[in-house]
């Protein structure tokens, strides 16, 4: 495939958390080399003090882009500035941009779906794993799309999705994809990807959009929300991926999502059963418990990978 040059834009905070995270999705970057190890890799940081990378996490992230985020240091609850930071450094000669958490992995290539968005420029993410809650209770999947699109863009949007595990993670398993209740392009937010214009002009309509969609439902949902709405309004191609783009370590994930685990490609370590995500890459003690456990499922094939990109030592000494 020619090579493509490629954004990765990562929301965070100022704290060894973040600044470890970010390091390690540098790692993974490079470990797949070609256009991903040559990626243009952009933090934008929120909750600082000074705008300055602390020493320790200096090598690890030299290359790095680090967006300083709301200098004015404004209430910022949802995050959103390093939200909104990540969409406004965009470069607009990239020819495609992967809007991602910094608690993720790239464990292999997709050049793929990259050669899709780019030949019919879509835009594409995996679908939430879950219907969100509107005060708390996670209700009627149709009733409450059909609300929020009606109060938010005034008409009713299509749900041609199955949401990627079901309703509400209380409810009894549902296995068949086909039996799972309907969305829109309501995507977990740990990754979106599209060709720059594509996401900008999604993004436009998403700022208009999260305030009234916050209206409807939790803040914390509104930005994803506020996607499927934009994406609905301006008429916009989406392409829903399989759960290999964005496979977390729930239990369920490889219960409900057969034959995804064997080839994910973005690994999201965002649940904190078995280590803290927050403190896994921060520090060799919490570094060496996790390398020593034994794990199963999703959270062994992470720390498979893990070994086989950092070695058993710790690698931000």
């Amino acid at each position: 495939m020619t090579m493509l040059k490629l954004d990765f834009l990562v929301p965070g905070s100022a704290n060894d958390h973040f600044f470890s995270n970010i390091a390690f999705l540098k790692q993974s970057l490079a470990a797949l080399g070609g256009h991903y190890a040559d990626a243009r890799l952009v933090a934008a940081l929120g909750e600082w003090e000074t705008p300055e990378i602390p020493p320790r996490w200096m090598p690890y992230l030299d290359g790095v882009e680090i967006i300083w985020s709301n200098p004015d240091k404004l209430p910022n609850p949802t995050y959103n500035a390093q939200h909104f930071d990540r969409f406004d450094n965009i470069r607009p000669d990239a020819d495609v941009a992967v809007i991602c958490d910094a608690d993720v992995c790239f464990m292999r290539p997709f050049d793929d779906v990259l050669a899709q968005i780019v030949r019919d420029d879509v835009i594409g993410g995996v679908m939430a794993h879950y219907h969100f809650p509107i005060d708390g209770v996670r209700g009627d999947p149709e009733e409450d799309w059909r609300r929020v699109a009606l109060g938010t863009i005034g008409k009713d949007i299509s749900r041609p999705h199955p949401y990627l595990f079901g309703r509400s993670p209380e409810d009894p398993r549902v296995y068949a994809a086909a039996d799972r209740p309907l969305a829109p392009f309501y995507i977990n937010y740990g990754i979106l990807v599209g060709p720059p214009k594509k996401l900008q002009q999604m993004h436009a309509r998403e700022r208009e959009l999260i305030p009234l969609a916050s209206q409807f439902v939790e803040p914390y949902f509104a930005a994803q929300v506020a996607v499927a709405l934009s994406c609905a309004d301006l008429e916009l191609t989406t392409i829903a991926l399989p759960a290999r783009f964005n496979f977390p370590n729930r239990p369920e994930a490889d219960d409900l999502q057969p034959g995804e685990l064997d080839q994910v490609v973005m690994l999201h370590y965002m649940f904190e059963e078995n280590f803290k995500r927050s403190r896994l890459f921060t520090h060799e003690r919490f570094y060496n418990a996790f390398m020593q456990k034994d794990l199963s499922g999703v959270d062994r094939v992470f720390q498979d990978y893990v070994r086989s990109i950092c070695g058993d030592a710790y690698p931000f000494s």
